[in-house]
């Protein structure tokens, strides 16, 4: 089920609205909508909560190994470890640009995922628990009225909108394709740095993807106001 709607709601979000934001990703949607069980969220929530305690607990074993050969004398190894678990697909921009930074302290995959939990969070409050509280149906109706700037205030458009769906297309991406090389163990540093390319092209496609969504002059749904005062507290 996961398998099935990652793909589908990535085709929905980043490439339909690049070819027609108005109409097509609410028409997909509502497809994707029929297509899928009704437990899809319940599945999705467990299946992000295993993999966060896995990931976490991993990286504890790690700190705790380290720990325990700390002042223990071992030979220094002449090799630096370029190894995808340790810099990532490349050692990041520097390692794209100027060579690979042999001086990364933390995986850059834990560290993407750390700042992809909140991210998802977020989104799933946004577009999930708060609406279903406060009884309003959300649909990219809402994703294009909050985009567009639908309160009136740049804050919430920018804050609320632009600036956290961008870093969940940016961090998400990242984090989904290092965890690919890690799971495949693909150790090349030329394959590595062409799935960056793939990275980097994801994150031009969702940013013009919500630029195109944020043109589009959105339904004035009053209901919608009820949604970001839940998530402000108002």
């Amino acid at each position: 089920m996961v398998f099935g709607y990652m793909p589908l709601h990535l085709t929905n979000t980043l490439f339909i609205p690049l070819i027609e934001p108005t109409y097509a990703p609410n028409d997909v949607l509502r497809m994707v909508r029929e297509l899928l069980p009704a437990a899809t969220d319940q599945v999705l929530a467990w299946t992000v909560g295993v993999h966060v305690a896995a990931g976490v607990t991993l990286r504890v074993m790690s700190w705790y190994r380290r720990w325990r050969r700390r002042g223990r004398r071992y030979v220094t190894r002449v090799e630096a470890d370029t190894s995808p678990r340790r810099i990532g697909l490349i050692g990041g921009l520097s390692g794209y640009f100027l060579g690979l930074n042999k001086t990364v302290r933390h995986s850059p995959h834990a560290l993407s995922g750390y700042l992809l939990v909140p991210l998802l969070a977020y989104h799933a409050a946004l577009m999930k628990w708060l609406p279903a509280r406060v009884g309003v149906d959300v649909d990219f109706d809402f994703v294009q009225w909050l985009l567009y700037g639908g309160t009136g205030s740049a804050w919430t458009r920018w804050g609320l909108g632009i600036m956290p769906l961008a870093g969940l297309v940016s961090v998400g991406a990242y984090h989904m394709f290092t965890g690919l090389v890690q799971l495949f163990r693909w150790r090349s540093l030329e394959l590595r740095r062409k799935i960056f390319n793939v990275v980097i092209g994801i994150n031009v496609v969702g940013l013009v993807s919500l630029w195109r969504l944020s043109t589009v002059r959105p339904i004035m749904n009053i209901q919608y106001h009820r949604i970001l005062q839940q998530l402000l507290w108002r």
